[in-house]
């Protein structure tokens, strides 16, 4: 796969402005020893080795006599970018004479293109300027907009073509660090003033303010990152393994999460998918409720501003129904994709109903509740009058265009619902998990439906649910997770970074030492770091009812090796809790409250038929 369609380069709403940062010393390249994240993914460290090299007076260097660390942070506040640290050490015994070379590429593709979709009319692309220590980029879109990335180095460079070379002198035991700060830009085309003439700046002006340190920019982040972390690190258990995959969970949520206008919203994964899903971002503010509210709000507001209110084939926009995916890139907002606002998608819609009775129940927000009413009243019109096509009583999906997804649950690729024979089923398709979904949102019909759904799906061969019925109400007998999600609404170790991967391949454990993780699975993705919250909860057994200040616990049970799990900072509208379970026979587990609000009623009960 050549550059143009890799996957690594510097991404900002949906467009690649840096598609090459490459490091080489001596025209040679560099060993990777190690990498890794900081726990508050705030930053990316690795470690590096020169390979065998001649330097500039024709000292021979064996392997690994020069060490390079490098440091990366993504940052936002005076400027949008990047700050890449290197650090050379010379562990060798003789001085080193290097040209270090630092080769940047800026090639604005828009994700889709990076992705494989066919070519299509571009803008226009700058050329380069050389600029001191800085060069820049640029690059002017089909609809008008001016992209811009600078690239300074410290200690400043000469450029040749593209790269930037560094002289360092490196006595023995000696270190040198150089700072390549990458900065973004997006703003509309500037007409010229004729009585100014036409000025050859690509349209990002320098910083109005001293540009931060590298150490200024990671503490910027940090705490940013440590505000969000906050909001569901909560848990403390007497086992470490699993705190650093409570501890990584909570910092992929971070990282994921943006700031809008309309409040926090969760971005569905990376590389790719690092934008507002209506899916991915309600199902993962379902998992995280309990602990953080504030993210379930902000996803139902960003909704509902976004809700359809019209028809458009194109997009797969009909009234009432709720935004599948947002992009901003050139093909989405030109129009060449139908990504820029698209709701094909069948069960966000629902969801975002499910997810709204919810958070009212464990907030008591009435405020919002009530801003939000007509968009759930819409939705609810939507599932009446054009989620259930044939009027059956249940949910299908039938792409309006040829240039949407043929599939819209949470499985869109074109084959992922087939017949045991491999055939491809046909439109319209009801999904089995959507009816769940169905029946959360409509709790009057929930009963009726439940048996309906039974009756379709349920197949002793290969059982227990089929994926799907066809357009002919044939049921798509094939065994996948989707029937999984239904109980929602009626392990990590052996993973890098203790972080689950969106979906594992279909291996059998007697193949297999441990889970394989999907090719091209997203990590870190929303709902797999949110998983382990919503686990979490069922085994402790807690409800919160917002508007009546109570916490409820029901039999709870911990996770195996588990002694004692600590939930801190618990809050209830203005109250807040601390709890603490300890493992009595078996997994069974009591409850002490270690502090709470006078205010707060917190209850423990047991299930009717438990033992």
């Amino acid at each position: 796969m050549g550059e143009a369609h890799s996957k690594d380069g510097l991404f900002y709403r949906d467009t690649r402005y840096l598609s090459r940062l490459s490091l080489s010393i001596n025209g040679t390249g560099l060993i990777e020893l190690g990498h890794d994240t900081r726990d508050d993914d705030a930053g990316f460290r690795s470690d590096l080795a020169n390979l065998r090299l001649v330097d500039s007076l024709g000292t021979d260097f064996l392997d690994f006599e020069l060490h390079v660390r490098r440091e990366r942070v993504l940052f936002d506040g005076l400027f949008d970018g990047l700050f890449d640290r290197v650090e050379i050490t010379n562990f060798g015994t003789r001085m080193a004479e290097l040209d270090l070379v630092i080769e940047c590429r800026a090639d604005f593709r828009d994700i889709f293109e990076v992705r494989g979709a066919d070519p299509w009319d571009r803008g226009s692309t700058l050329p380069p300027e050389f600029d001191g220590g800085t060069l820049r980029f640029g690059y002017e879109t089909a609809d008008g907009r001016r992209l811009t990335t600078r690239v300074t180095l410290d200690p400043a460079p000469r450029f040749d073509r593209g790269r930037a070379h560094i002289g360092l002198s490196l006595p023995p035991k000696a270190r040198q660090e150089i700072l390549c700060t990458v900065q973004i830009d997006e703003r509309p085309v500037a007409r010229a003033d004729p009585d100014e003439g036409v000025h050859a700046d690509h349209g990002a002006p320098a910083p109005r303010q001293a540009t931060p340190t590298f150490d200024e920019a990671i503490r910027t982040v940090a705490a940013r990152m440590q505000s969000r972390i906050d909001r569901t690190a909560r848990i403390r258990t007497s086992r470490p393994s699993f705190d650093a995959w409570l501890t990584r969970s909570s910092a992929d949520l971070a990282i994921l999460t943006a700031d809008l206008p309309t409040g926090p919203y969760i971005h569905a994964g990376v590389p790719w998918f690092s934008v507002p899903f209506g899916r991915d971002g309600l199902i993962t503010a379902l998992q995280t409720l309990w602990l953080d509210a504030e993210l379930a709000g902000g996803v139902l507001d960003f909704l509902a501003a976004t809700q359809a209110r019209t028809f458009d084939a194109f997009c797969d926009a009909e009234p009432g129904k709720i935004l599948h995916e947002h992009r901003n890139g050139e093909l989405a907002r030109t129009g060449a994709v139908p990504f820029h606002h698209y709701y094909g998608g069948i069960d966000q819609t629902l969801l975002f109903v499910v997810l709204a009775h919810a958070h009212w129940t464990r907030t008591g927000d009435r405020d919002r509740l009530q801003r939000l009413l007509p968009a759930i009243r819409a939705t609810l019109v939507w599932a009446a009058e054009y989620g259930d096509r044939d009027g059956d009583g249940l949910i299908e999906y039938a792409r309006s265009a040829e240039t949407g997804l043929r599939n819209q649950g949470w499985k869109v690729s074109d084959d992922a619902v087939f017949h045991a024979d491999g055939a491809l089923c046909a439109s319209p398709v009801a999904l089995v998990e959507v009816q769940g979904h169905y029946a959360a949102a409509l709790r009057r019909l929930a009963d009726a439906l439940v048996d309906r759904v039974d009756a379709a799906f349920w197949d002793d061969d290969p059982g227990p649910y089929c994926i799907a019925l066809d357009a002919e109400h044939v049921p798509v007998r094939v065994s996948t997770s989707n029937a999984g999600h239904l109980p929602c609404f009626g392990a990590a170790l052996p993973q890098r970074l203790d972080r689950l991967p969106e979906l594992w391949c279909g291996l059998p454990r007697r193949e297999t030492a441990q889970p394989v993780a999907f090719p091209s699975a997203w990590a870190p993705q929303a709902w797999a770091a949110g998983a382990p919250f919503l686990c979490l909860q069922a085994c402790l057994g807690i409800e919160i009812d917002g508007p009546a200040r109570q916490i409820r616990i029901t039999d709870p049970v911990l996770p195996a090796d588990i002694d004692w799990l600590d939930v801190t900072d618990l809050r209830v509208g203005d109250c807040c809790a601390r709890l603490r379970f300890r493992r009595k026979e078996g997994r069974r587990a009591e409850l002490e409250i270690l502090a709470a609000d006078p205010a707060l009623d917190i209850r423990l009960e047991t299930a009717r038929g438990s033992p």
